[in-house]
């Protein structure tokens, strides 16, 4: 018995000696750490704001601050209040390959990461999330809106709330569980929208329709934007830490491309702006013909389309024409221009159009030829022709006004003479209709005017009426197509796309456009 008792004293003795050993050894990394402590420990130091475009004004508790793009990160805090400036862009950052863009005039409430999962309040404006799953750590993202309440797992998805509510959310990567939500937040419609799709929800529907599209307007606009700086994300090779948020950071803050994309984002938000400022107009009406005084606007049908027509006239002999240029003297190179509304000034116009084609100062292969021009030109004011000694042989279609106002079109410049008692006088080039007839040569147009759609300038007399005219989204073919359509007598195409100018009374028609050497002003 004694043998026995000492046997196990042994046993036991040694398993307290090995214990206490053990204890002794340090742990390695394979000893488990609670996955909660780093959630704890790392997000609430990951989860912060930068501003990368104009201010946002944050809320907390009852203090609030404006963040400018100037300013540093700025770390988030539980129930957070952001609101983005109408021309902001800020970007919440939660890891790496984790971020949310706000988009601006939108409105969202931070709440911070609990155990793998985080969620943010969109209250109306544009969100972007980009969301990729760390397993242990932050495995769920939801965006919870007036309407819906979006979960991922690792996607990429835009989220737009209207002002009446209205929600649309876009997919460009993995999947999205949609759901619509009911006053007291209890579901009542679902969906899985994927890669390349959107669905639309408001407050009165009743099941999730799905779509493909990628939006629109604005909207695709910021999809787009923040699509490209993912691919910015995705070729970067230079960070290897999935908690780092400084440098997801760097790539935004500091990458000429990202700027860039940032850049193209703004301007066609711009762009819309001005669109939406733009008063709207009624329906232009069918044109068949030019037989009134005053200012005709109105569509145009021909064989190639349907073209937009303004023309200013008044009945011949009942005005003056001047044709007039800032320089009374021939001009080789910096030659002097004004605007279009200066020379209607200093000729107490009602209405002016731009003149004859020239070497615009922005264009490189002008660079010895700034503003000039070298066609035939009649000054009305100084009474005298400019650039006469090269066009003896010219083969361009030249206008003269006689001295009773009527016009008089010709074929080629070598065909009129030099008489100075006349009230104006401009080449162009080509003319397109002579004697109600089309003339123009296709071959002999250079390959902006066969190709290019763009306004297109036009001296034109029809029933009486002598008329300025521009005819929109058109080649100078399709200019030809269309006097011919509405049956002018004659018609001489003169310079446009980025020259066009056409002033009547005081406002711009078109225009103003380049400042001009030479222009054609209605007087009486």
């Amino acid at each position: 018995m004694k043998l026995l008792f000492g046997s196990l004293f042994t046993i036991v003795l040694v398993f307290f000696l090995v214990f206490i050993f053990m204890r002794t050894i340090p742990r390695t990394n394979s000893t488990p750490v609670n996955s909660s402590m780093i959630v704890k420990k790392v997000l609430k130091l990951a989860e912060e704001m930068r501003v990368a475009h104009g201010n946002v004004e944050m809320e907390r508790g009852k203090e609030r601050s404006l963040v400018y793009a100037t300013s540093s990160a700025v770390l988030l805090s539980e129930g957070d209040v952001i609101h983005t400036g109408a021309d902001a862009l800020a970007t919440l950052f939660y890891s790496r390959d984790t971020r949310v863009t706000l988009g601006p005039d939108t409105d969202v409430i931070f709440h911070q990461a609990s155990v793998s999962a985080s969620r943010l309040e969109e209250i109306v404006g544009s969100v972007y999330v980009r969301f990729k799953r760390i397993f242990g750590v932050l495995e769920e993202f939801s965006v919870e809106t007036p309407t819906t309440v979006a979960v991922v797992r690792g996607t990429a998805f835009g989220s737009f709330v209207r002002k009446n509510k209205s929600v649309r959310t876009v997919v460009t990567r993995n999947n999205v569980f949609v759901t619509k939500k009911t006053g007291k937040n209890e579901s009542t419609a679902s969906a899985e929208v994927l890669p390349g799709q959107l669905v639309d929800v408001s407050i009165e529907d009743k099941q999730l329709k799905v779509a493909s599209g990628s939006g629109e307007g604005e909207e695709g606009a910021f999809v787009k934007m923040n699509v490209s700086i993912d691919t910015l994300f995705d070729t970067s090779d230079d960070y290897d830490n999935p908690l780092c948020t400084t440098c997801s950071a760097k790539i935004l803050t500091e990458s000429s491309d990202s700027a860039s994309v940032s850049g193209e984002y703004f301007r066609f938000r711009d762009t819309q702006k001005k669109i939406r400022e733009i008063p709207s107009l009624p329906p232009l009406p069918m044109l068949q013909t030019l037989s009134s005084e005053g200012l005709n606007r109105g569509l145009v049908k021909t064989d190639s389309g349907t073209f937009p027509l303004t023309c200013i006239g008044g009945r011949i002999g009942s005005f003056r024409v001047v044709t007039d240029a800032a320089s009374e003297n021939d001009c080789k190179n910096d030659c002097p221009v004004l605007p279009l509304h200066e020379y209607a000034k200093r000729n107490n116009g009602f209405a002016a159009m731009n003149g004859m084609y020239f070497c615009p100062a922005d264009y490189p292969s002008c660079s010895d030829k700034k503003n000039s021009f070298d066609t035939l030109f009649f000054h009305s004011r100084a009474k005298r022709y400019l650039n006469s000694s090269n066009n003896v042989y010219s083969v361009l279609p030249f206008l003269a006004i006689d001295s009773s106002g009527h016009p008089i079109f010709k074929l080629k410049t070598l065909e009129w003479g030099r008489d100075t008692g006349i009230q104006a006088g401009i080449a162009g080039n080509p003319l397109l209709i002579s004697g109600g007839n089309l003339v123009f040569d296709e071959n002999s147009l250079d390959a902006k005017q066969r190709t290019v759609k763009s306004n297109r300038g036009a001296v034109v007399s029809a029933n009486g009426i002598l008329s300025l005219c521009v005819v929109g989204l058109a080649t100078v073919g399709d200019s030809a197509k269309v006097y011919k359509s509405i049956m002018v007598e004659n018609a001489m195409n003169i310079d446009g796309g980025g020259s066009t100018a056409l002033w009547v009374n005081g406002s711009y028609i078109f225009g103003p456009g380049r400042a001009l050497p030479n222009a054609i002003v209605f007087t009486h």
